[in-house]
């Protein structure tokens, strides 16, 4: 009689511990359900030729990000959270005995697709929710959250609240494409700015674009208008007559809040504005989205898209699979 293989004992164990071990309302378990990730071998397919193909699978390495940006882990803790985590190693794909991708391969994974790269799979990502018709484009609300360098401020010497030059580019800086903006008439920063649209009903970002701080806000929104919303609301900042021309030439009816508003009630899209700012909260208290992770306009670029991918696909999990009960994931 023919002695069963090991090797298929290990992978029959390893799906027993797994689905005795896993919560079936935990969000990664809902996750798998809820979304099929075969699109990121489409997205990455033109990246690797038939030589030079990876020992870990563009999905696994994509997963593995998706972990690193939906618990705010460091590149440095990452290997270790997905050896010792049982359920980010059922999430990536990962055998009770396998180790996880180290920490240079997940490097050249993020350098290999680049901005390019992982801006398509946040396009498809869009365009998943899109296809679930859980966008409906009634309001798109734009706005912009600041981005702290990952510079020692006190080391460059030169910013100081109330300042009003932003054009001070300090060449001795380790993060020369930083720039001084403000997030108030008093209070500055160093850093990069995230300009988002998120759908008001869904909540689901529908563009990225990641700037220096410097950048006004209102020179970035005909850059985040994607899809066919009936309307669009932003704040002061971005009243101004190409704007206007933008949404009028795609046929959008503008809820840009005037600098000279008149006092009294405000319109309806004004009063949901807060959406976009509760967004932004959570992204920055959850996802790590305060602060740089890397050097360099592009790389910050980077953890934008990964950043709102892993909102979006939590946000498209809820909605498509919902908790059966209440669970911290």
């Amino acid at each position: 009689m023919r002695s069963a293989n090991p090797q298929n004992q290990s992978l029959l164990f390893g799906d027993y511990v797994y689905s005795r071990l896993i919560p079936k309302d935990h969000l990664l378990r809902r996750m798998i359900e809820a979304v099929d990730f075969s699109f990121i071998e489409e997205e990455t397919c033109d990246l690797y030729s038939l030589i030079g193909r990876p020992g870990w699978s563009p999905v696994m390495l994509f997963k593995c990000c998706l972990v690193a940006f939906l618990y705010d882990i460091s590149d440095r803790t990452l290997e270790e959270q997905i050896n010792y985590n049982i359920v980010f190693k059922w999430f990536v794909g990962l055998d009770l005995d396998q180790k996880s991708p180290d920490h240079s391969t997940m490097t050249r994974f993020r350098d290999r697709l680049g901005a390019e790269g992982f801006a398509r799979i946040f396009n498809r990502i869009v365009e998943m929710a899109r296809a679930k018709k859980l966008i409906n484009d009634r309001l798109t609300i734009i706005d912009s959250t600041h981005v702290i360098a990952k510079v020692d401020i006190a080391r460059l010497g030169k910013f100081k609240d109330g300042d009003d030059d932003h054009t001070y580019v300090d060449r001795n800086s380790p993060d020369s494409d930083a720039r001084f903006g403000r997030k108030s008439k008093k209070k500055g920063f160093y850093g990069y700015k995230d300009h988002m649209a998120m759908d008001a009903d869904s909540k689901i970002i529908t563009a990225v674009e990641t700037t220096p701080g410097n950048v006004p806000d209102g020179e970035v929104l005909p850059k985040l208008i994607t899809g066919k919303p009936k309307s669009v609301t932003a704040d002061k900042a971005y009243d101004a007559l190409p704007n206007y021309q933008c949404l009028a030439q795609h046929k959008i009816k503008s809820a840009i809040i005037p600098v000279d508003r008149s006092p009294g009630r405000p319109p309806k899209a004004e009063k949901e504005r807060p959406k976009v700012e509760g967004k932004f909260g959570e992204l920055k208290r959850l996802h790590g989205k305060s602060r740089c992770r890397w050097l360099g306009l592009m790389k910050t670029r980077i953890q934008a898209l990964l950043t709102s991918s892993a909102v979006n696909l939590k946000r498209l999990t809820l909605m498509i699979a919902p908790p059966t009960v209440e669970y911290s994931a």
